[in-house]
């Protein structure tokens, strides 16, 4: 038995233990924190040795644009919370899950369940044990009805007796506190992983969103909160946090293991990935996750300008984010 009967997991226990632990440690907060005072500063403000103009840097409070005859609203950074509002009705909860209070709806998406077994690695399954619990412990605590899975619930459909029967454990753990949804990502693959997990579902509507994966083509016009792309600010010196990125038609998801580097949010491969909701960078707006706090940077349009140099360097190299999934099973 793992011990499932006593959640006491956090987001920042559960980062520090990864394998990964240089990239999530809540320790990156103040290097977040001196990164959103220079966003906001009057002046030119030095961040790791970089030199942000004034004249780019965006203002305090809500800014106001004209996009083809509508207004939108241009986020600006703001203080670092618990909890944030992403879009209409859809709010960002520090473990980097998003909440739909109307209907008590927890939203998790790449939770990438058996990665240990999947992989080969000759590991106990702790990723997927502490995921179980620290969604259970944020089920209590909001007093959710329903945990919606956004696709990408197991790492691929091949894996162990031992690591099927811990995954449906944590599971069930789950479904004694709240109703599970399941949507399929491109990691159950053909067989939507049905001996692990049962019936999953391809997408389903809560508060007028449309949850999917995200790996399919979109279906315009429809706002759509999606997972699948890892998004995360990647933060130089190969350090990165997960991220929301967010507008009034599209909100993305971060990850939910602990072992994935992620998209950076600031690159063009990102840009291309949103681009298929018909989303720019314009559009946009970023939260990144650290320890027990999300922290608001305002447009990723304008953070990307800020940060100019980390972005074309993020460009110029391969993306790590392909490399970090294995191939869905046929």
């Amino acid at each position: 038995m793992y011990g499932f009967a006593q959640p006491t997991i956090t987001r920042d226990v559960y980062r520090t233990r990864s394998p990964c632990s240089a990239r999530h440690s809540s320790g990156f907060a103040s290097k977040i924190c001196s990164m959103k005072r220079a966003l906001v500063a009057e002046d030119f403000t030095a961040v790791e040795g970089l030199r942000l103009p004034a004249a780019i840097v965006a203002r305090r409070g809500e800014r106001f644009a004209a996009r083809e005859g509508s207004v939108y609203i241009m986020r600006s950074p703001a203080r670092s919370a618990a909890r944030y509002d992403l879009a209409p009705g859809v709010v960002a909860l520090a473990p980097g899950l998003a909440w739909l209070p109307a209907t008590h709806t927890l939203i998790a998406a790449d939770a990438h369940l058996a990665y240990e077994d999947v992989i080969g690695g000759a590991m106990p399954l702790w990723s997927t044990t502490e995921i179980a619990a620290l969604l259970s412990l944020v089920v209590a605590q909001l007093g959710a009805r329903e945990i919606v899975f956004l696709g990408d619930i197991v790492h691929g459909s091949m894996m162990s007796e031992g690591a099927m029967r811990t995954v449906r454990e944590a599971l069930d753990l789950l479904r004694a506190s709240a109703t599970v949804t399941l949507v399929a990502g491109n990691h159950e693959g053909r067989s939507r992983a049905f001996a692990v997990l049962g019936a999953t579902v391809e997408a389903c509507e809560r508060d007028g969103w449309l949850l999917v994966h995200g790996d399919r083509p979109a279906r315009l016009g429809t706002r759509t909160i999606i997972g699948h792309l890892h998004p995360s600010l990647h933060m130089g010196g190969g350090a990165t946090v997960p991220a929301f990125v967010a507008s009034e038609m599209l909100v993305c998801v971060p990850a939910l293991t602990p072992y994935s580097s992620g998209l950076d949010v600031l690159g063009d491969d990102f840009a291309r990935a949103i681009g298929g909701w018909a989303v720019t960078r314009r559009d946009a707006h970023v939260v990144a996750i650290a320890g027990e706090r999300v922290f608001p940077f305002g447009g990723l349009a304008t953070l990307r300008t800020t940060l100019g140099r980390s972005a074309v360097a993020s460009a110029r190299q391969p993306s790590r984010f392909r490399k970090k999934h294995l191939r869905s099973d046929r």
